[in-house]
């Protein structure tokens, strides 16, 4: 919490009890497992190597080389760069053994002097075909994204939300229990330290302006047939003041 440039964090995610996406907090040894990654880094941080390839040396730990098949990463006139990445662990059961996987950009988006916002928002689910572990990227939590996506198995998902953005204001709803970001993110926050942090007298002063990560994973269940969800579990989520 509370990292500068650069940052790199991680979640782990696997099919579970039930064939539902299930969080976790150590990579497992005999089953398969996407890994999130998360990357804020400086532009200069990025080499450009060959056939979409790229280099990626965060300050903060060692030398990523990631595959960007999509063209989604774009170094002109950027700052910074916000980039998702996934990476699949397949577990071979008659091998024992895991196959090959490499990072792979799901999402990117320059951050400028005139453009330090940014919002990912993507699904875990499982699929009922295969019981395979899917992201999809083109989420979208209206009422009508379940009715038209058949192969989900609702009995639990899980979504992600990666936002940078610069701070405006940040009340907190006593009421509802949500720290307001700008008046248009609405967070419940679940770490202690942040939220004590982010109530402290003149704290809304301090980050104005300021660029902050913020990051939450949620599960949602007991889906209703109206397509929405009637619980969510507030998995993880994590703040840190980037820039």
């Amino acid at each position: 919490m509370f990292n500068s440039f650069d940052l790199v964090k991680s979640a782990i995610i696997t099919v579970g009890n039930y064939n539902a996406p299930e969080i976790i907090s150590e990579a497992p040894t005999d089953k398969s497992y996407v890994e999130l990654t998360e990357v804020i880094i400086s532009a200069k941080n990025v080499s450009d190597l060959v056939n979409d390839y790229y280099s990626l040396s965060p300050d903060c730990c060692n030398e990523i080389t990631i595959h960007d098949p999509y063209g989604y990463l774009d170094l002109n006139n950027a700052s910074h760069l916000h980039i998702i990445l996934t990476t699949e662990h397949i577990y071979n059961e008659d091998t024992k053994i895991y196959l090959n996987s490499e990072p792979i950009v799901m999402y990117a988006a320059a951050l400028t002097d005139t453009n330090t916002s940014s919002e990912f928002k993507g699904l875990f689910f499982v699929n009922k075909k295969g019981l395979k572990l899917t992201l999809d990227t083109e989420y979208t939590n209206n009422a009508d994204y379940y009715a038209s996506h058949p192969e989900i198995n609702t009995d639990y998902v899980i979504s992600v939300c990666c936002n940078v953005f610069a701070i405006e204001n940040v009340p907190y709803n006593h009421t509802s229990g949500y720290f307001e970001f700008n008046d248009k993110y609405f967070e419940v926050l679940t770490d202690s330290k942040t939220c004590h942090f982010l109530m402290l007298d003149n704290i809304e002063k301090s980050l104005t302006g300021r660029t902050v990560s913020l990051t939450s994973i949620e599960g949602h269940y007991d889906y209703t047939d109206d397509n929405s969800f009637m619980a969510t579990d507030y998995l993880y989520n994590d703040f840190d003041i980037v820039l």
